[in-house]
């Protein structure tokens, strides 16, 4: 505030931009209003539109589906593999097509799934990977950050995620000959950014664009929380992995079934598939099950809820005919998962508390 600078493209911002890059390695970094904006500025930049198709998991959020609306691409909804609830590689290869441009795999609960297989099947197939990373942020694969793996990469933070600058977004780009043009997309198509690098005299409207830029302000309070990323991460995995500790043996009856653990299993290196223990869920047996026990946790004074519903069902895509039943993986996790509460300031008494509610209400089930 005493800085006087609360629009976008202040100190703040460049701050995470350049905090982003360097922890991650990523070649360039943009700050943007939302991942909605990543998204559009992304397949703008690889030139989709009209008679192309992206292909994207169903069990997701939408801002990437939006984005391909928006630039009149063709969203292709994929299923999910059973173990991460991830895009399965075997059903992205048979939802190819000679229209097909892209793939944006994502992170769901934080958990990178096969990206590795996806990364090669985009090179076999001349393809265009868009990562998103929404929910993956702090996830390490192969001992890089999450998001830093495809030809661009999509991070979120908004209000939802572990951290956040009320609204706002990251775009990740591998190539920074890209930069101009994303810079240029941004900021309403000026060149704006030339102008204050002194490479240009006064800046033009070169290109169709739309305000993207995050204010300032958004920028300081998500830099506040960078510094403490590592602490906000250790206190995510550690909640996770309270959870998962507490619910093994209630798999192993058969009334639920847990994500992964969040580390890879013990042939990969040490931090190499660390996920970031975004968020905790399992799945119980069946849809009447899941929804009693959300109404009886609530009860209890404890929020839990579901969560996605896949998009090929939902009536924004009605006309491109996606039917019940399409996509039967996504679909039927959709109808039995279950999220317990994880945030930074869960007290671990109050965790406890949740644990031993659910298992109560759970023996029921045994």
């Amino acid at each position: 505030l005493r800085g006087g600078q609360l629009a976008g493209d202040g100190p703040f911002t460049r701050k995470v931009e350049r905090f982003l890059a360097e922890k991650t390695g990523a070649p360039a970094v943009l700050l943007t209003d939302s991942a909605d904006s990543a998204f559009e500025i992304a397949l703008r930049l690889l030139d989709i539109g009209p008679g192309d198709e992206v292909l994207l998991p169903t069990f997701n959020y939408m801002p990437a589906a939006n984005a391909c609306l928006a630039v009149g691409a063709t969203p292709v909804f994929v299923d999910s593999e059973a173990i991460t609830l991830n895009l399965d590689p075997a059903r992205v290869a048979a939802a190819i097509t000679p229209r097909t441009r892209a793939l944006v795999p994502a992170a769901y609960g934080g958990f990178a799934g096969q990206l590795d297989a996806l990364l090669t099947l985009a090179r076999l197939q001349d393809l265009a990977l868009i990562e998103d990373a929404a929910l993956g942020f702090g996830t390490t694969f192969g001992g890089r950050m999450l998001g830093t793996w495809g030809d661009f990469g999509v991070w979120c933070f908004n209000a939802k995620r572990h951290l956040h600058g009320g609204e706002a977004g990251a775009l990740v780009l591998r190539d920074p000959r890209h930069r101009d043009e994303a810079e240029e997309l941004r900021e309403r198509g000026t060149n704006r950014q030339k102008m204050l690098r002194g490479e240009t005299p006064l800046y033009s409207w070169v290109r169709p664009g739309r305000a993207a830029l995050a204010s300032d302000l958004a920028a300081a309070f998500l830099w506040s929380q960078l510094q403490h990323l590592e602490e906000v991460l250790a206190r995510l995995r550690g909640q996770f992995t309270r959870y998962h500790d507490a619910f093994v043996d209630l798999e192993a009856a058969g009334v639920l079934r847990l994500p992964p653990p969040l580390k890879a299993p013990a042939a990969a290196p040490d931090g190499q598939n660390h996920a970031n223990g975004h968020l905790f869920y399992f799945l119980l047996n069946d849809e009447k099950r899941r929804d009693a026990l959300i109404r009886e946790l609530r009860q209890e004074g404890i929020v839990a809820g579901s969560h996605y519903a896949p998009l090929h069902l939902e009536p924004a895509v009605h006309h491109l005919g996606g039917r019940p039943g399409d996509l039967p993986i996504a679909e039927n996790a959709s109808q039995r998962l279950l999220r317990l509460p994880l945030h930074f300031n869960l007290k671990p008494e109050q965790q406890q508390l949740v644990i031993e509610k659910t298992r109560w209400l759970l023996e029921g089930f045994v």
